[in-house]
């Protein structure tokens, strides 16, 4: 079953293959991982504040109102974690912080498909995702 918990496991576990793979000068696939990891901890969020034990299970009753929590898009996913005012206090209190998530919000599933991240881009994007993934971690 696909928990929180679980949700939560995957993510950090997504997050240290992404550290692997920039160690070992695997940039594309850390930039992508470090999105996944990104994406899952608002997931989690997510499932937390729906109180739902099984998140990814759609074929449910009414699955398409699960549809929008499939998303791979932050801000879609940010607006359903319930932590907007939150998020937008940080981003107006702290220049790192919205500097980060700006850079984020660059990243989309499509950049599996995709190659050329350099070391400083994928060191940057990795840095954004750390410092997102501790806060987030603070309201799961």
């Amino acid at each position: 079953m696909q928990t929180q918990e679980y949700i939560e496991w995957l993510a950090e576990e997504r997050l240290r293959e992404a550290n692997c793979l920039f160690e070992s000068g695997f940039y594309d696939g850390a930039y992508y991982l470090g999105g996944y990891a990104v994406e899952l901890f608002l997931k989690a969020r997510i499932c937390r504040l729906f109180n739902k034990p099984n998140f990814f299970m759609f074929e449910e009753v009414r699955a398409e109102a699960y549809k929008p929590f499939r998303s791979h898009d932050f801000e879609q996913l940010l607006f359903f974690s319930g932590l907007g005012v939150e998020f937008n206090y940080m981003r107006e209190m702290d220049k790192k912080f919205n500097d980060s998530w700006e850079m984020l919000t660059e990243w989309s599933e499509a950049v599996r498909y995709e190659s050329g991240k350099g070391k400083e881009e994928a060191s940057q994007f990795l840095k954004a995702t750390i410092q997102f993934i501790t806060w987030i971690k603070g309201h799961l």
